[in-house]
């Protein structure tokens, strides 16, 4: 999605249209994911989910044309097209492209703790109340 996007704003789109693009391919999601939303919840939702949907991709794409600066979409076409310069201003922020230790580790540990946590109040008839 984020590849299709950058194309047409790398040959020449209009911003708007590419954040229009994006927003659109991203329904994708929200239609897949509703019927399941669809089985478990009822149809109401759903059709509330995409009406909602619909609704935000015409209010980002007319608050995108409305409220950005000329000045940043051209720079950002021109960040685009040389891609071999980094978009990160701060050198501290970027490592190469490498995880970072931190980004994995945590939410390990802390998918660790709770089931550490979950084995040890189980009991043989279910889980114990402490």
């Amino acid at each position: 999605m984020i590849a299709i996007a950058k194309s047409l704003f790398k040959e020449g789109g209009s911003a708007a249209a590419t954040i229009g693009a994006f927003m659109f391919t991203l329904m994708n999601l929200v239609i897949e994911i509703g019927i399941v939303i669809c089985i478990l919840l009822g149809w109401q939702l759903i059709v509330a989910d995409l009406i909602s949907g619909f609704m935000l991709i015409g209010l980002m794409t007319f608050g995108f044309v409305y409220l950005t600066p000329d000045e940043v979409i051209e720079q950002a076409r021109e960040n685009i097209r040389d891609e071999n310069d980094s978009t990160v201003q701060n050198p501290r922020l970027w490592d190469g492209g490498r995880p970072r230790w931190r980004d994995s580790a945590v939410p390990a540990l802390i998918l660790l703790d709770k089931t550490l946590f979950s084995l040890a109040t189980r009991t043989e008839t279910g889980y114990s109340v402490q």
